[in-house]
């Protein structure tokens, strides 16, 4: 919770959290934060590991292409690092899913 609390000027309109089923974030006072800052939680369902198995996969990614190899970062450096590595992923990373293509390409051929 206390890293929650240190992220509250972080929350906005909209905001949804992804996390595990350990018992921190399946707690009644968790819940009840969530529901008061208006944020949407968002876990698999016990038992279910790929309710969520696509963001995992992305938070894996991101983990270890880009987070591990910059060490500490300040949280302003953390913010502009994921943003680019969210940028990279959708229009540069080829996804071996999608034949080689990229989430951009492929929206913009289904979108054509």
């Amino acid at each position: 919770m206390k890293t929650l609390y240190m992220a509250e000027h972080l929350i906005g309109e909209n905001t949804i959290l992804h996390s595990d089923q350990g018992s921190q974030y399946v707690s009644k006072e968790y819940q009840a934060y969530l529901k008061e800052k208006g944020i949407t939680g968002s876990m698999s369902r016990k038992g279910t590991p790929y309710d969520n198995s696509p963001m995992e996969s992305v938070f894996s990614l991101l983990k270890n292409e880009e987070l591990k190899l910059n060490g500490l970062m300040t949280m302003k450096q953390t913010e502009r690092v994921v943003e680019e590595y969210i940028r990279y992923y959708n229009e540069e990373r080829p996804q071996w899913g999608l034949k080689k293509q990229t989430p951009h390409s492929v929206r913009s051929l289904l979108l054509a």
